[in-house]
């Protein structure tokens, strides 16, 4: 657009003006245009008016479910965010994924409910499920080689494994003294939540399998899709 042009037409060339101070300027508003118009583009500031700063609202991405695939939910530990003292490392090797969370905090034997990892899930099935976590830990095969695990606000249960510096799908329940699978009863078709509390320090996760059939050793199963209900 030629100056010559502009300069015919002054009240398009406020306008192309008060265009481009609107882009750069956020925080700018246009009042209402009174009648004389004429009048008003020979005094263009009393068009612009300055206002406060607003902050940008961002609308959070609604959660998504982990769905039941081929028999199985399927999940890295690392697919939600570590919490506390949940550390993301990849110094042990093997790991599936992008790597493992290990507890790097204080032991928490006695009072569950600390550092909650938290996965929600949706299964087809109403059946009894087994949970199987691969996970490793060292220095004893009876020590530092545990987490808490519930399903929808259920009671905490002690879980743990009991093989030695390396990656395993060995994962028990001790209830009570009761010590077996690490099988939740009777769970209904939908959505569910898995949580995952901190129990000892330097127990590390890796990826769990969530099955009606128990299966949970094979880590060439991919990851289950998570969709937004």
């Amino acid at each position: 657009m030629s100056t010559r042009f502009l300069r015919r037409f002054p009240l398009l060339l406020f306008l192309v003006s008060a265009t481009a101070v609107s882009l750069f300027h956020i925080g700018t508003r246009i009042t209402q245009m009174p009648n004389d118009v004429q009048a008003q583009a020979l005094a263009p500031h009393s068009l612009v008016e300055p206002v406060a700063y607003l902050p940008l609202v961002t609308i959070p991405e609604a959660p998504c479910v982990y769905v039941e695939t081929n028999d199985a939910v399927v999940i890295e530990i690392e697919s939600v965010p570590a919490v506390d003292d949940w550390q993301h490392e990849t110094s042990f090797p093997g790991y599936t994924g992008s790597g493992y969370y290990v507890w790097r905090g204080q032991n928490y034997n006695a009072n569950p409910g600390q550092a909650i990892l938290t996965y929600p899930i949706s299964v087809t099935k109403a059946s009894d499920y087994q949970l199987n976590i691969r996970n490793s830990h060292g220095t004893n095969p009876s020590l530092y080689n545990d987490v808490w695990a519930r399903l929808d606000s259920g009671p905490w249960i002690k879980s743990f494994s009991n093989v030695l510096n390396m990656w395993t799908y060995d994962f028990n329940f001790d209830q009570n003294g009761n010590l077996g699978a690490a099988v939740f009863k009777d769970v209904t078709p939908g959505i569910h939540t898995l949580e995952l509390s901190a129990r000892s320090t330097g127990f590390r996760l890796d990826r769990l399998v969530f099955s009606a059939n128990g299966m949970g050793q094979l880590d060439s199963w991919p990851q289950s899709p998570c969709v937004v209900p």
